[in-house]
């Protein structure tokens, strides 16, 4: 499929790398785009250390702890937004063994509301993971709104 769009902030430290990123969030925001805002790449890579095998696709590994924190972090911030989208049913099953699917009490019929998968992922930790892929899927592939993933500290993750 295509390749969203990408930009790299970078410089050296202390010219307002982070206070750009915030700008361009704040910016977006008020724009009407949803806004995925990971402030701190350093919280996630001290913080995902607890992995899990992902039970539907094998060699994938989940952060069931983070996942769960960016979606209360999309709910947090964009709530009444998300109430217009649903995930449908082939989408969720991507992500959710055929079992978790059948479990899932807001599916009805061949989709469940995005609120309701978000929702999910803050009251059950196992499921976060799938819920978080779930609905970054849906808004990935949504026309509506603009989506937008932005990270700071990016180069955290790459630190020895």
């Amino acid at each position: 499929g295509p390749v969203a769009p990408r930009v790299f902030v970078h410089g050296q430290k202390g010219v307002g790398k982070t206070a750009t990123l915030a700008s361009v969030v704040a910016s977006a925001r008020k724009s009407g785009h949803i806004v995925m805002y990971f402030s701190d790449g350093d919280h996630m890579s001290k913080n995902g250390f607890y992995i899990e095998p992902n039970a539907k696709r094998p060699g994938i590994f989940d952060l069931p702890i983070l996942s769960g924190q960016a979606c209360q972090q999309l709910l947090d911030c964009h709530k009444a937004d998300l109430e217009e989208f649903s995930i449908s049913r082939e989408t969720l099953e991507v992500y959710f063994t055929a079992d978790q699917v059948n479990r899932l009490s807001g599916l009805t019929g061949e989709e469940m509301k995005l609120v309701e998968v978000l929702e999910l992922a803050i009251e059950k930790t196992a499921v976060a993971p799938m819920c978080y892929a779930a609905a970054v899927d849906a808004l990935m592939k949504q026309e509506k709104k603009p989506f937008l993933i932005v990270s700071d500290d990016f180069n955290s993750f790459f630190q020895p």
